[in-house]
């Protein structure tokens, strides 16, 4: 046997067993490089590195939270899936992957009668499209979907960046606080303070005191809010308190007031200017929080879990 088998050479592959002490150096320290690199690439730029199977953009989707990382998960699932892939995705068990699927479905669609058709400006929705959307997504939430949204979404525009815009238009508006001067934005928080909600929603009492609603602002890091939304349904109580894109939901108990949950929620996260339009709608089915809303040009619906407020649903038109 010859003596370099016995010292297990035949074992190193020939590239590194001819390579000098220098050379393998800088090869190690040129992985080590690539690897940290690696690390602080967002999610969709690593997938250029990984076996960039389907299921693996399945999971990194899923995975995504809300914001740019998200909109890369987004393009990487979605846009690069095949038909019998986007097929498979509608039918997907989570809702967040199912929804944003069917959105895919809309886009394609116009994008194919626009190819087809180049004369064909179809910038809105048929009904057909819309009708199909809304019912997907409630045979998703097992819920209606409020009618007023589903008007916003019919009258949403496509753009050619494969976005849909809402034209800049209350649909229906949250119930106001009373403030009979307005008080400015510096101002706001000061009012605010010492706020008490109180009403009725489907005969369930609704109170909840100035220290709940501070310590949800101070939670949220929300600090004021310009519009309350109420909903009540047996044993629960949800008041959201909304500034802007911003929205701090709270769960209450109805008898006892006692706090189940405080979450944050964004509309949109990806910033902007000039003037802000915020409705929401909501409504407890089941074991669900929904909250449907058209946040500036924007429609977005969120799902929590009644019972720990966990986001088990967020879907928002801008793919974000």
């Amino acid at each position: 046997m010859r003596s370099d088998a016995i010292l297990g050479k035949r074992m190193i592959p020939t590239t590194f067993r001819n390579m000098n002490f220098q050379s393998f150096r800088k090869c190690q320290i040129a992985l080590i490089v690539l690897f940290g690199i690696l690390m602080e690439l967002p999610p969709s730029s690593k997938m250029a590195f990984c076996d960039e199977t389907f299921e693996f953009r399945v999971s990194t989707f899923i995975a995504s939270e809300s914001g740019v990382d998200a909109r890369e998960a987004i393009e990487s699932l979605f846009l690069n899936a095949t038909e019998s892939e986007l097929d498979e995705l509608r039918h997907h068990q989570n809702d967040r992957v199912a929804t944003y699927a069917a959105w895919e479905t809309i886009l394609r669609r116009i994008e194919r009668t626009k190819r087809l058709n180049p004369s064909v400006d179809e910038k809105r929705m048929s009904d057909e499209v819309s009708q199909w959307l809304t019912g997907f997504i409630e045979g998703r939430l097992k819920a209606n979907v409020p009618l007023k949204w589903t008007s916003a979404i019919k009258s949403a525009v496509y753009f050619d960046n494969r976005t849909f815009h809402i034209p800049s238009k209350s649909f229906w508006e949250p119930t106001p606080l009373p403030q009979p001067d307005r008080p400015a934005e510096s101002e706001k928080a000061k009012a605010n303070q010492g706020a008490v909600i109180r009403g009725v929603r489907n005969n369930v009492s609704i109170s909840v005191p100035a220290k709940t609603i501070n310590r949800a602002l101070e939670e949220t890091t929300i600090e004021s809010f310009d519009a309350v939304t109420v909903e009540a349904k047996g044993e629960t109580v949800i008041v959201i308190l909304s500034n802007k894109g911003d929205s701090a939901v709270i769960a209450t108990h109805a008898e006892s007031g006692k706090v189940l949950w405080i979450k944050r929620i964004m509309a949109f996260k990806g910033g902007g200017s000039g003037i802000w339009s915020h409705s929401l709608e909501c409504a407890i089915e089941h074991d669900r929080v929904l909250l449907f809303g058209v946040f500036n040009s924007w429609c977005y619906i969120y799902s929590l879990n009644k019972s720990t407020g966990e986001v088990e649903l967020e879907f928002n038109c801008s793919g974000i």
